[in-house]
């Protein structure tokens, strides 16, 4: 007997057909929800799965990007022969990369611009991420290089050469600029090997030296140094301390290297002409390992060759500057509130330089990024 049946006869049965009636409904009803129910549940524990996975492949293609800016493209210097490190999507092989998996492709390559595209897979959800690059050039072709921000502001002159640096930075549009400004979050200064110029000192001078008039020589100083006013120094002054300028009008025909501070502030006529040692070879003019070089308000300045920094730079307040090299700075350096400012690029005095092993090499190379895209 069929339910239809069941009900007609219980209607017709009175009272207590009527009851059987609405029991047989109750369970009609009852159990049309449990089928709506059980498919509303299994409909969003599905769409909430299919939306894990998904977010997951984004950040395997995320994490799979970062892999291809930094141990495929970071330093190099000729995108056209690239080859990716993965077949096509969903060829074998590919990279794995918990929970998923992706593959790397390279379009559009020319010597200096490429697209990476990375596509992921997280079970059965894809996404993908593309990326264009750009060469920015190498430590040869910057006047200056900040692994910080970058300022000058409040300040007239001239900055001849390309700037880079991986923060912030503000130029005042008083400043001519005759290169190109690029901000690259991925920019590593050159590293130098400090145990080079410790090795170049032929003496040791043991406690705090302190120079007035004429020094000659190649020393390595134990402790702190001071530079008196009129003094000229040639050679190679290590100081394992820091550097003072005491007075006005000093030369340096050489380079001076200082595991502290250097400290050259409200002096005038200070010259830093660093020395070459063989056609192919230039020593720098300062190099400090430690933690600032203050040129404030050190008017007159003459500085010709590579100045390298760990810690931050200031040349604030410095009218008269008159520079010509590179500046590479692994902090900040500011250039504000300055008078006839000059810097001018010059690959003389970035060429060779002792103990920097990666000239040209793996971090000079600079990428600029730009178009990311998510799909």
């Amino acid at each position: 007997m069929t339910i239809l049946k069941k009900i007609f006869t219980a209607f017709m049965q009175g009272e207590e057909g009527m009851a059987l009636v609405a029991v047989i409904m109750g369970m009609l009803i009852l159990s049309a929800i449990g089928v709506t129910m059980t498919h509303f549940v299994s409909s969003n524990a599905a769409s909430a799965s299919d939306d894990l996975q998904s977010s997951q492949a984004f950040y395997v293609a995320e994490g799979g990007m970062q892999y291809v800016l930094m141990n495929q493209l970071n330093g190099d210097s000729d995108y056209s022969n690239n080859v990716s490190p993965t077949a096509a999507p969903f060829g074998a092989p590919s990279i794995s990369l918990n929970p998923g998996q992706f593959w790397v492709e390279y379009l559009n390559e020319t010597s200096t611009s490429m697209t990476a595209r990375v596509t992921a897979r997280v079970g059965n959800a894809t996404r993908a991420v593309q990326q264009a690059v750009t060469l920015g050039g190498s430590g040869f072709k910057y006047v200056t290089m900040a692994k910080g921000n970058l300022s000058i502001t409040n300040t007239t002159g001239t900055v001849s050469g390309d700037v880079v640096m991986s923060g912030n930075y503000s130029i005042a549009p008083t400043v001519t600029m005759l290169g190109n400004v690029t901000s690259n979050p991925n920019l590593t200064i050159p590293p130098l090997d400090m145990s080079v110029y410790r090795n170049m000192t032929t003496s040791t001078y043991t406690g705090t030296m302190t120079i007035s008039g004429n020094y000659t020589g190649n020393t390595y100083i134990t402790k702190n140094l001071n530079i008196n006013a009129g003094s000229t120094i040639n050679g190679v002054l290590y100081v394992h301390g820091n550097v003072a300028f005491n007075g006005n009008n000093i030369v340096v025909n050489g380079t001076i290297v200082t595991d502290g501070n250097l400290n050259c502030a409200n002096r005038t006529g200070l010259q830093f002409i660093s020395q070459p040692i063989d056609a192919n070879h230039q020593m720098p003019a300062i190099v400090v390992d430690g933690n600032v070089g203050d040129f404030t308000n050190a008017d007159n300045m003459k500085v010709r060759g590579l100045v390298w920094s760990t810690g931050n730079l200031s040349l604030n307040n410095t009218d008269n500057l008159d520079y010509v090299g590179s500046f590479m700075v692994d902090g900040n350096a500011s250039f504000d509130t300055m008078t006839n400012f000059k810097l001018s690029f010059n690959s003389t005095y970035v060429t060779g330089v002792p103990g920097m092993t990666d000239l040209g090499g793996s971090n000079t190379a600079s990428m600029v990024l730009s178009g990311w895209q998510s799909y």
